[in-house]
């Protein structure tokens, strides 16, 4: 990415090919852990709202759950795992890194036990105030009565997850990835065990006292989160000693750094109950909040799997490599986590807009969420549709916003953060009186997301050495050039191609596409080839005669070679053109199936054989094309499977 560092010349000096691969492969060994983990509990995360949509459908009930649920969640994301480990891990990393493990052990000790106490004091207090509330409300007001029932049961599991969220830090920056990851997998299973139960065994009850039955399994998940992550904790030597004393250097620097994080993500996460409000209050049908969340929970699976993994994996060590002044590792490891990023977003995202539908019916389309001949089907797929458009936006921002905090810089993700609020919340008010309805929440969130992004591209942008303006105007010219090449050919090929009965429509759906993206591809390809011809000179003349590499490098240049802003261009290069590619089989075979029906075999095969077509379409026209992500990737996982042999 040109704004993660200085974009310097085909002949700067670069650090050693073999430092930068061994890099980037630590790097993505930790977030394919990370990933894998990831996988398995938003799976199980899926499984678990399968059962609570069959269980509860899109009703009052679970609108009740979801919103008492937005507590906990909020402060785990103002002092967990959000705001206050984005404070801590840079500092914590620091003094590993400056060898003072004692000092590092004693300031997360400190922290871990002055938020236990604060969180507390504090869910004990809400607790009273939410019974207190429910008590003095007439009968009439059942759903707000539920509502601040469920959210007196789940409030002490504030003080488990946060408590295990700054564990995690510490677990993560001595570079142990598994434990954290795998410990969401038990929450799940115990509101799996919960919902189950309520399905077969207690059925006989009323739906709002088996709703609080999952609220208890709530509970039960943050006890073991919390316990599983002890042991590996202790083995690399952590040793937790209780302590009050705000004095600790460490924790003075970490408040102080934790007050303009902790607004950015109060922000946010403020408005995360905005929308829900906003829906539960402005939406007349029933169910409003629960089609958001489910839509919202389809894509956080992948924006959890590759950009949070990714981010997760990068702050401890891009925090190390700072606190070393290790600038050319620090903006090697922030260029490669945005464009593998990106490699795996924007795939993600087309999918995901062309299967909407389909993936809803897959996961939520059982018991109760079916009613009304599959109303909350349809209306969540249009909310899935609308947030995936922002899936890239949301994955660059962990991204973007981690590599700000790892250079201590706390103020500017703030500042994005709270604008984009700003935004969204207008943009809510807007999107929602329209036929968009809760769908109108998820479009004002991917705008604000894309202006969150591109603030905070913007700082990164300024801070570089040396800024390419002319490349980047270079390189949109011929994107936008080719996209109107394309756009004129296909419109051309599809009039006279449509006109004629003789050809089948899959063949005129294919020769516009043909038509569309090949000025788009040749363009490209003389770009880079144009761009690169000094560079790839100067490689011939230098290169020893005898001198044949396994595989000719990338447009005659390898790739320590290539200038920061060129190697992220060809990334989007050929990302968009893999992805347009995906897109097209997807399509294809999307519309080859039968039509949807109630039977889970016709269910299963729209939602999950198109993915498969469209993930080994990806697969080999990024290959085809040349991405280096492709081959990072690959190289990765094969020095991981080589070290297992």
């Amino acid at each position: 990415m040109p704004e993660a560092a200085a974009a310097p010349e085909a002949s700067a000096p670069q650090p050693p090919a073999e430092t930068a691969a061994a890099r980037n492969g630590a790097l993505f060994r930790s977030a394919g852990i990370v990933s894998f983990m990831t996988v398995v509990s938003r799976v199980l995360g899926l499984l678990r709202d399968r059962y609570l949509a069959a269980l509860f459908g899109a009703s009052w009930i679970s609108d009740a759950f979801n919103l008492a649920f937005i507590l906990p969640n909020l402060t785990r994301r103002l002092f967990g795992e959000g705001a206050l480990s984005s404070a801590f891990v840079p500092i914590f990393s620091e003094q590993l890194a400056k060898e003072q493990r004692p000092e590092a052990f004693r300031t997360a000790s400190v922290l871990m036990t002055r938020l236990a106490l604060f969180l507390f004091l504090g869910s004990g207090l809400l607790v009273a105030v939410s019974l207190g509330v429910r008590s003095g409300l007439p009968a009439e007001r059942e759903s707000l009565r539920l509502t601040l029932e469920l959210a007196a049961i789940m409030l002490f599991y504030c003080v488990l997850v946060n408590v295990g969220a700054v564990l995690m830090g510490v677990l993560n920056s001595l570079r142990h990835f598994a434990a954290p990851a795998a410990a969401p997998v038990l929450l799940n299973l115990c509101m799996i065990a919960a919902c189950w139960y309520g399905l077969h065994q207690g059925r006989e009850a009323p739906l709002d006292e088996r709703v609080k039955l999952v609220a208890w399994s709530v509970m039960a998940g943050g006890v073991l989160q919390l316990l599983v992550m002890i042991p590996p904790a202790l083995a690399r030597g952590f040793k937790f000693t209780p302590s009050l004393d705000q004095s600790d250097t460490g924790y003075r620097e970490t408040m102080q750094k934790f007050g303009p994080v902790v607004l950015g993500v109060a922000l946010f996460q403020i408005n995360i109950l905005i929308d829900q409000v906003i829906a539960r209050f402005m939406i007349p049908e029933d169910g409003p909040v629960t089609m958001l969340a489910y839509g919202n929970r389809l894509i956080q699976l992948p924006w959890a799997i590759f950009s949070l993994a990714l981010a997760t994996a990068a702050l401890p060590m891009l925090s190390h490599w700072w606190a070393k002044e290790d600038k050319p590792a620090f903006a090697g490891a922030v260029n490669a986590a945005v464009r593998n990023t990106l490699f795996l977003a924007i795939p993600s995202a087309v999918g995901l807009m062309l299967l909407s539908d389909e993936l809803v019916r897959l996961f939520y389309g059982t018991g109760a969420f079916l009613a009304n001949n599959g109303e909350a089907v349809s209306r969540t797929g249009r909310v899935v549709f609308c947030f995936a458009l922002g899936l890239p936006f949301y994955s660059l921002n962990a991204v973007l916003a981690r590599a700000l905090y790892a250079t201590k810089d706390m103020r500017s993700p703030t500042v994005a953060a709270a604008w984009s609020v700003a935004l969204n919340v207008v943009l809510n008010l807007i999107l929602v009186q329209t036929e968009l309805k809760e769908a109108g929440l998820a479009l004002a969130s991917t705008l604000s997301g894309g202006f969150q992004t591109l603030w905070m591209t913007r700082v990164l942008y300024r801070r570089t050495e040396a800024h390419a303006a002319g490349r980047l105007a270079g390189f949109a010219g011929t994107m936008s050039f080719g996209l109107a090449v394309g756009g004129m050919a296909a419109a051309y090929v599809y009039h006279r191609m449509s006109a004629n009965p003789d050809y089948e429509g899959f063949m005129v759906f294919f020769a516009c596409a043909g038509a569309g993206l090949l000025p788009l591809a040749f363009l490209g390809f003389q770009y880079f080839k144009a761009r690169l011809k000094e560079a790839r000179e100067a490689y011939e003349r230098e290169r020893p005669k005898d001198d044949e590499a396994d595989e000719p490098p990338r447009f005659g240049v390898p790739d320590e070679r290539w200038p920061t802003d060129l190697a992220f261009f060809h990334a989007l290069y050929t990302i968009l053109l893999a992805s347009a590619l995906m897109g097209l089989a997807v399509w294809a075979v999307r519309d080859s199936l039968p039509p949807a029906g109630h039977a889970f075999a016709l269910v299963f095969q729209r939602g999950i054989i198109p993915v498969i077509a469209g993930m080994a379409v990806y697969v080999f026209a990024a290959q085809g094309v040349q991405s280096r992500e492709y081959d990072e990737l690959k190289a990765a996982f094969a020095r991981k499977a080589k070290r297992k042999t």
